[in-house]
């Protein structure tokens, strides 16, 4: 329908009441209300003040390094939940990695020490 909507707008002379047809089809959703609603209990228990502690001097440390603590607001942690199908078929909240390394990102430059990859620390990409 949208292909023979924009092929009438796409004519100089095109009319001013454009008319297109189709069928429709009935879809049954995936989740549940149910299930959607436990997702959200889950995801509002994840959303919590996170206090961190790094009190242990990494090997690559500058000769300045100092411990430091600092809290992950539980308005951070809410905006890192996303929603979807899980491995084992059932439905639920996640957070996503990628906002979670550029929130990591942004905390390596206040903590004085160069990022590396889990890898170097033994840590297998599956198990990330």
């Amino acid at each position: 329908m949208g292909t023979t909507i924009i092929d009438q707008l796409t004519q100089p002379d095109s009319p001013s009441d454009l008319k297109s047809s189709g069928s429709f089809v009935a879809l049954k959703p995936q989740i549940s209300d149910t299930d959607a609603q436990n997702a959200i209990s889950m995801a509002e228990k994840m959303a919590v003040d996170v206090h961190v502690t790094w009190s242990v001097t990494p090997a690559s440390a500058p000769a300045n390094w100092k411990a430091s603590t600092w809290t992950i607001s539980a308005s951070q942690i809410h905006d890192w939940i996303v929603f979807g199908t899980r491995q084992d078929g059932t439905y639920g909240p996640a957070v996503d990695p990628a906002k979670v390394q550029a929130y990591l990102s942004s905390v390596t430059g206040k903590t004085n020490i160069p990022r590396r990859s889990p890898t170097s620390y033994g840590i297998p990409p599956a198990s990330r």
